[in-house]
């Protein structure tokens, strides 16, 4: 099982939703979801990941938690910031420069702070 699958599969049981039950709602097989859960399948992107976390009702911590293990577990940038990423240029261009720069956690926390705190105005 994959972190994905196991978050996923912790959050369905968390809302009392059967394996059977929760397929049905998103138009999928049993045994597709419990691919996705066991790590034998990819997750989901797009549509079918969005309509997981509406199902589960997931907070925004959740749902935050939620995009960024399927981004990890596709190798990919979760769906949730990827336009936003492929649309802004000065963003590739940071995120190019802090790789390139090898950033520490510490210039990352500086970073998220002056995030924090222009997002509060």
């Amino acid at each position: 099982m994959n972190e994905f699958g196991q978050y996923l599969k912790e959050k369905r049981m968390e809302c009392d939703i059967s394996l059977r039950k929760f397929a049905s709602l998103l138009g999928k097989t049993c045994s597709y979801i419990s691919d996705i859960e066991n790590g034998n399948k990819n997750p989901p992107e797009g549509e079918l990941l969005k309509n997981m976390i509406n199902i589960l009702s997931l907070n925004e911590m959740e749902t935050s938690k939620m995009y960024d293990l399927a981004g990890v577990g596709r190798n990919a940038a979760p769906d949730d910031i990827k336009d936003f990423v492929n649309t802004n240029e000065n963003a590739r261009i940071a995120l190019r420069m802090a790789s390139e720069s090898q950033f520490s956690e510490e210039d990352w926390e500086s970073i998220l702070k002056y995030l924090k705190k222009k997002s509060k105005k």
